[in-house]
């Protein structure tokens, strides 16, 4: 008895690509990376791509009146440098 084979594409590190047979049907196929073949600098900007994002800060207008507005309490959100 012969199992279903599908034909996926393999990806090597390199970014050469073979066309391969394979039980379960992907598309596509990418092989780890070894760090240890990276350069110093290859190493450090996939570092920054896996590195999760800082979350970002929303602030929500609140609606009032003209007269309950104060200038004051917004000078918390101005930067200064």
């Amino acid at each position: 008895m012969y199992p279903r084979m599908y034909k996926v594409r393999l990806v090597q590190p390199d970014g050469s690509t073979y066309v391969i047979r394979y039980e379960e049907p992907y598309r596509l196929i990418k092989q780890p990376i070894d760090p240890a073949n990276m350069t110093d600098e290859e190493r450090k900007a996939r570092m920054n791509r896996l590195k999760p994002e800082k979350p970002k800060k929303i602030y929500e207008l609140e609606e009032e009146d003209d007269e309950g507005y104060n200038q004051r309490s917004w000078t918390n959100l101005i930067r200064k440098h």
